[in-house]
């Protein structure tokens, strides 16, 4: 049988190199997080101000940012971020403004992962069957998995447009968004300035992700089946409610109150409670830990829970994943965790054999 020398490459190596080459990028990216971070929000606050003066010379409506990794600059090993300004329509309409920003840390570990897989092709003596256009063209299969971790990276620090300054001129038109991903390809929403909206009376094409509610009060509503993914709640009351089923990703309650309120099999990553109080709440088949795509990606990536400086009584969380949640400066009354997930979750307390939470005695000073 003749031998095939691109299924054993890709079934032996490259699968291997790959995995490598995607666990440096991540360890990478943990580790310098918040210079990444810091690195792409400047090149976006440069661009914004370009974007605001260029509105001055050239009156025009911005409907949206996007951010894209471009996967042509890493095929030729010269990493680059584009940064395009759209008119009306969004990326239907008129391109308005556009940069290129170098993105340089990828230039080495790409040039590494390309070395490597020509070295096992050499080693095959296989240099007549795998070109290395060939080898270049399973690489940038990987650049997808670099885009998620950037767009996880990303979307907690982008979540507010309205936190730029450099936008106050730019953000006109009505459904204002900010997004990253792939040129001229898919793209994940960062931040939106879209318009407040009833969850429960709204037009059958509105989107209820991406979208804040201010001072709102629900009492006695089913909150089924429904996607609020990254939404913010603010100064919201919840009275005798139920969350069953419900998208709540990324969702952040902010100075918000429950009461008598349950959540059931909602998946929950992500999640942040900030400076609310719950009472009388059941949180049940609830999943607040990331699992990772199908190849177990972005685990490590993805924000855990926070529950942070809140109150809660009478609060029961059952049959939950709350691995790695971080709970900070809380007062717990009464909470208690039953067949829970808990590894690597941070608590100022311990809990006891049926669950319940107790906080450590404080020590007086010798």
């Amino acid at each position: 049988m003749e031998r095939n020398y691109l299924k054993e490459f890709f079934e032996t190596y490259y699968q291997t190199e790959r995995e490598k080459f995607l666990d440096k990028i991540t360890e990478y990216m943990v580790q310098n997080r918040d210079v990444l971070i810091k690195e792409i929000q400047d090149a976006f606050e440069k661009f914004a101000i370009a974007v605001g003066k260029g509105q001055e010379e050239y009156p025009s409506m911005v409907e949206c940012i996007q951010i894209s990794l471009l996967r042509v600059s890493l095929y030729q090993e010269n990493p680059m971020l584009r940064f395009d300004a759209y008119g009306e329509m969004g990326v239907l309409g008129l391109r308005l403004f556009s940069q290129n920003v170098p993105f340089q840390w990828l230039t080495g570990y790409w040039q590494e992962f390309k070395e490597r897989l020509h070295n096992w092709v050499v080693e095959m003596k296989a240099t007549r069957y795998i070109s290395e256009a060939r080898i270049k063209q399973m690489m940038l299969e990987s650049i997808e998995m670099i885009e998620n971790i950037l767009y996880s990276m990303l979307k907690y620090p982008f979540y507010d447009a309205e936190q730029f300054e450099s936008l106050s001129e730019v953000m006109k038109a009505e459904r204002f968004y900010i997004s990253f991903g792939s040129y001229m390809d898919r793209q994940n929403i960062l931040a939106t300035d879209f318009a407040e909206i009833d969850i429960f009376l709204h037009e059958k094409n509105e989107t209820l992700t991406y979208r804040k509610y201010k001072q709102k009060v629900y009492s006695k509503k089913e909150f089924k089946e429904l996607e609020l993914f990254h939404s913010q709640f603010e100064e919201c009351q919840f009275i005798n409610c139920v969350f069953q089923k419900a998208n709540l990703r990324d969702v952040i309650f902010e100075n918000c109150r429950f009461y008598q309120m349950e959540f059931q099999e909602c998946q929950a990553e992500g999640m942040t409670i900030n400076n609310s109080l719950l009472e009388d709440v059941t949180f049940e088949d609830t999943t607040f830990y990331y699992h990772g795509e199908k190849d177990g990606s972005l685990r490590g990536i993805y924000k855990p829970l926070d529950m942070i400086q809140s109150e809660a009584d009478k609060t029961e969380l059952k049959n939950c994943d709350v691995r790695y949640a971080r709970f900070t400066e809380n007062d717990w009354m009464d909470i208690k965790f039953t067949e829970c997930k808990l590894e690597h979750s941070t608590m100022e307390g311990k809990i006891n054999e049926d669950g319940v939470f107790q906080t450590l005695p404080e020590q007086e000073d010798e």
